[in-house]
């Protein structure tokens, strides 16, 4: 999702800078931009002192925190640390620095167990979870925005939809697997099968609300 939002960020006729851990993905659709409007920076989120220097180095005004653990890909422990951590130091860093809005990433999975929509942000949520997905996006939504108050920094949380699309290789949402769901209809039981489909988006769907809702925000200031 990351380099999707860059791009969006590039058409816009913005400066990035694009962070990544441990792989680098240079899609064609971007890649002319590296070293030009777009900079790439290696970011361990989990070190303050990483998350401090590049937001420094790059003078960075705005940030979008978009980095996840890949679901199942770690420890029960170990994702804990990384997205707890990651947002503290990311949030520290953007206030240290003065950015004027600190994006973070959630999805509409915190809506899951509510009865039917239509839903509103301003809804009390359950205290339950059946994924790590609705569990991290709940806490990461009520401490960034409680971090915001006492600190009088901007935050805003990005309910994102379930997303698909170029370079989206985890298979986890359903439209990315439409084949394997057109070959069990046709192969099983098909009058029998029914999936209750909600609020999918592509990637370049997704990014462009990103993009324009924080535009938006820039000119109401």
């Amino acid at each position: 999702m990351g380099l999707h939002t860059a791009r969006r960020f590039l058409d816009a006729g913005e400066n990035v800078v694009v962070t990544q851990f441990r792989t680098r993905r240079e899609p064609s659709f971007i890649k002319s931009e590296f070293g030009k409007q777009a900079i790439v920076a290696a970011l361990d989120t989990t070190s303050p002192f990483e998350c401090f220097d590049r937001v420094r180095t790059h003078r960075i005004r705005s940030i979008v925190h978009l980095a996840d653990p890949g679901l199942g890909a770690i420890s029960a422990a170990e994702e804990f640390r990384i997205n707890m951590l990651g947002l503290v130091n990311i949030l520290e860093a953007g206030r240290i620095n003065r950015v004027s809005r600190i994006s973070v990433a959630s999805s509409i999975a915190v809506d899951a167990g509510l009865s039917a929509g239509p839903y509103r942000e301003d809804q009390p949520l359950r205290v339950a979870s059946s994924s790590p997905t609705e569990a991290f996006n709940k806490a990461s939504e009520t401490l960034a925005l409680h971090y915001s108050q006492p600190t009088k920094t901007e935050v805003t949380a990005l309910r994102i939809s379930a997303i698909w699309g170029p370079l989206y290789h985890s298979m986890f949402n359903l439209p990315s697997r439409g084949g394997d769901l057109h070959a069990l209809t046709t192969r099983r039981h098909p009058a029998k099968l029914s999936i209750v489909v909600r609020s999918f988006v592509s990637f370049t769907s997704t990014q462009r609300r990103i993009t324009v809702i924080l535009q938006f925000k820039r000119r109401e200031k």
